[in-house]
This record gives structure tokens, C-alpha cells and sequence, in this order.
């Protein structure tokens, strides 16, 4: 498959591990593999411990296409990032003498994560839009089966809150991708159904959602010439200030609204205690960040080890007077409410690097999509922003897990696009007139 960047209509072949399969003609029943890969997140094997037959086949992509893998650059980072993180975990529970099974626990998300992230990426490297997006579509599918399953009865009494919002959205962008034009009146209808979209996510009572889906739709108009810029990375870090400073509005002027009782009372308490810390910068008002800052401030470098359920902070906890204290002894995991902040209160400081480095990586791979690869961005992009917030701001549940895989793999796949993007730009043109002259000859001849 050959991506048309925006920069003099060049064409970009993405800088992908070999034998990676585009451009490859695929036979009628490759369809039905791609589909039956992503519905297979529908079907549990064993849902206490989250493990679903998908992760089966995940865990048999990964071993068929292991030397593949092995010879990406980014793979590699990331198997380091992941022993270091394993490590930082161990490191942590041996110090403090916790039990085994605390690490064998967190040790088994990890890698459940890391097993369903790699996946992803060579099954989405090895296919055509139309084949990327029928794994999108089954894996959209598959995730909204769980309503029927939950192992968490929060899912039935706000689905799309819990489980279905995301789903639901991104199904909407697939549905446009597949027929895309780039034409103005296709922006304008699909911007007006994420809008709507995200209206009514607001109205269940779901405001990251409908955050979610209202700024994917703003980021529909928008147009990049990225790759022409070979400083991209050194001026990322601008472009992602002035993304913080949009946020922030917008969450302040949600802030006032929900205040104001337009949301409902639940959200109207949330922001009032949100106002009291730290203004927005705890997005979402959790109070579980701020006793996570607690306990990094307290064992900055080892923390305090897996799944330490630390009766001292439980109590902190409790006297901010957010949740009940039958929430909270009656809830495992009840101190943590972020994927990264928990990551720092157990392991510390190398467990948090670690994901704010995922995190840029995500942040990163938003404009480079708008930039290079419009007809998957408009998929990419809600998946890589509720990443983000799933990293920041949520624990790493199942529901929550599935989204933050499918995130690192598409962020995996912009890194490729744009170094394939990068590397064409710098290759010289009186190389190509050179090639072109030769093969003219030895047609000729």
C-alpha cells in the first residue's frame, strides 16, 4: 500500500519491517482473517483474570512474526522500556517485602499489553486501508460485545461511559474513511456527526468522550504540511503546549458549565472539588492523582511497590471526602485512578518516565497522521487522544487496556510513516532523474 502525503502530492512508501506485505494483492478470504482477529476481543476465556481469546491469537502473531519484529528499531525501545519496567516493579515488592503475587499480578497486565500492542501493529503494518479498517471495524464490534459480559456492573448502568463511547465513535469515522473523497462536504458531515456525537456523550454523562469526539471533530478541517518540515521533532513540544492551552480552555469553560449544574449534580461535584486542587490541571477531578503525588513525593525513586494497598493513604483518601469510606475499603485497587501516576506511586520514577515517554509517543503520532495518512486519521485520532487520557487519568482495567494497545500500535505505525516521509524528502532528486534516465536506456537496449 502506498500512502499520498500532502507535501507536492508525493508518493510515500512507509519505512515498515520487511516482508511486510503492502502493496500485496489479498485474496477474498484475508477479509474474513481480519475481521475474525478483531472480533475475537468478543469472546472471554477467562474474564476475572482478563484474558480473552484474542490475546490467544495476539501472543500467536507475535511468535510467528517474532524476527520481523525483532528487526524494528521501535520494537526493541520498547522490549527495553518494558524489562526496565519490569524490573522497577520487582525491585520495588523485593524492598518492600510485599508478596509475589502482587508482582506476578501487575507483571501479567503488563505483558498483556505489551503482547496485544505488538500485535496490532504487525497485523495493521501488513495490510491495505480497506483491510486496516475491517480490523478496525471487527475490533470496534468485539469491544461492544463485552455490554453483554461486563465484569464490572458499572458497564450496565453507564455503557457508554464505561465501555461504549469509544466503540461507538470510532465506528462512525470507520464507516466515513471507507467511502473518504477529502472533499469539504465530507468534513462537514463527518464533523457534524462527531460533533452530535459528542453532544450526546455530554448528556450521558460521559464529558471525556464527548471531549474526545468534539476534538477529533475540529481536527477534521485541519491541514499539515509535516514532513516537509524535517525539525518536526524539535518543534513538537510547541505544537504540544499550544494543544495543552486548547485543552485547558476547553475543560475550563466545562468546568464553569458543570459548576453551574448544566451536566447533572455527579459532574457538578467532580468540578467543584477539581477547583479546589489545582485548578483544571487535574482533568477529570480525580482525587486518587493527588494522593499518587502523595506517595511518589514520599519514595520518589522505588516507590512503594505493586498493589500496595497503603491503609495510611486509603485514610488520606477518605478525608478529602470525595468517595465513602465503604467505596473505598470495599474496592480493590481503590487508590488508583491513572495508569501513570499509579505507575510512579509503585514503582517510581523510572515506571513513570517510562509512560510519559508512551504518552509523547501518542501525542506525537496525532499530527503526523493529519499530515501523511488522512484516510486512517480520522480513525487514529480519538483512539490516540483517549489513549493519552487512559494513560493519565484511568487504571489500566481490560476495557481501559484494549484502547491503550490499540494506541501504542497505531503510534508504532506513525513513527514508520513518518520516517518513510523523512527519508524521501532527504533522498535526492538528480537520484531519481539518474534511476529514470537509466532504466529509459536499458528499455531501449
Amino acid at each position: 500500500m502506498k500512502f499520498i502525503s500532502h507535501f507536492n502530492g508525493e508518493v510515500v512508501q512507509p519505512c515498515l519491517p520487511r516482508n511486510a506485505g503492502y502493496g500485496k494483492r489479498k485474496k477474498a478470504h484475508s477479509w474474513l482473517l481480519f475481521f475474525f482477529f478483531g472480533f475475537s476481543l468478543a469472546i472471554p476465556i477467562a474474564p476475572e483474570s482478563r484474558i480473552l481469546f484474542f490475546d490467544v491469537i495476539a501472543l500467536g502473531v507475535c511468535i510467528a512474526h517474532c524476527k520481523v519484529l525483532a528487526r524494528s528499531n521501535q520494537v526493541r525501545i520498547v522490549f527495553l522500556l518494558y524489562a526496565i519496567y519490569i524490573f522497577s516493579i520487582f525491585l520495588s515488592l523485593v524492598i518492600h517485602e510485599l508478596p509475589l503475587i502482587n508482582f506476578i499480578r501487575r507483571a501479567f497486565i503488563i505483558t498483556l499489553l505489551l503482547i496485544e500492542a505488538l500485535a496490532l501493529y504487525r497485523v495493521i503494518s501488513c495490510a491495505d486501508v480497506k483491510h486496516q479498517l475491517v480490523l478496525l471495524l471487527a475490533l470496534m464490534l468485539g469491544m461492544s460485545m463485552h455490554y453483554f459480559y461486563p465484569v464490572d456492573e458499572r458497564v450496565i448502568d453507564e455503557p457508554i461511559k464505561f465501555l461504549l463511547g469509544l466503540p461507538f465513535g470510532v465506528t462512525i469515522t470507520i464507516l466515513f474513511s471507507f467511502f473518504l473523497a477529502n472533499s469539504l462536504r465530507q468534513k462537514l458531515l463527518l464533523a457534524g456527526c462527531l460533533v452530535a456525537y459528542s453532544g450526546f456523550c455530554f448528556f450521558q454523562d460521559s464529558r471525556i468522550m464527548g471531549g474526545i469526539f468534539f476534538i477529533s471533530a475540529c481536527l477534521v478541517f485541519m491541514e499539515l504540511d509535516l514532513p516537509r518540515k524535517l525539525h518536526y521533532r524539535k518543534v513538537f513540544p510547541l505544537y504540544l503546549l499550544l494543544g495543552f492551552m486548547i485543552i485547558f480552555a476547553f475543560i475550563e469553560a466545562y468546568s464553569y458549565l458543570a459548576i453551574s449544574g448544566f451536566f447533572g449534580d455527579r459532574a457538578a461535584g467532580i468540578a467543584v472539588f477539581q477547583e479546589q486542587f489545582f485548578g483544571s490541571l487535574l482533568l477529570g477531578g480525580r482525587p486518587e492523582v493527588l494522593i499518587n503525588v502523595m506517595a511518589f513525593y514520599d519514595s520518589p525513586l522505588i516507590g512503594h511497590g505493586p498493589l500496595s494497598e497503603s491503609l495510611e493513604y486509603r485514610g488520606i483518601l477518605s478525608d478529602i471526602g470525595v468517595y465513602g469510606k465503604g467505596y473505598l475499603y470495599g474496592y480493590e485497587e481503590s487508590i488508583y485512578h491513572s495508569t501513570l501516576f499509579s505507575a510512579g506511586h509503585e514503582a517510581g520514577l523510572l515506571a513513570t518516565f517510562i509512560w510519559l515517554y508512551i504518552v509523547y509517543k501518542m501525542a506525537f503520532s496525532v499530527p503526523v497522521f493529519i499530515a501523511i495518512h488522512r484516510q486512517l486519521a480520522f480513525v487514529a485520532i480519538p483512539v490516540l487522544i483517549s489513549g493519552v487520557w487512559n494513560i493519565l487519568f484511568s487504571p489500566l482495567i481490560s476495557y481501559n487496556r484494549w484502547n491503550i494497545a490499540l494506541a501504542i500500535a497505531f503510534a508504532f505505525v506513525a513513527s514508520d510513516l513518518w520516517r518513510a516521509s523523512a527519508a524521501a524528502l532527504r533522498r535526492p532528486k538528480w537520484n531519481c532523474q539518474v534511476s529514470n534516465q537509466s532504466l529509459g536506456a536499458s528499455k531501449r537496449a
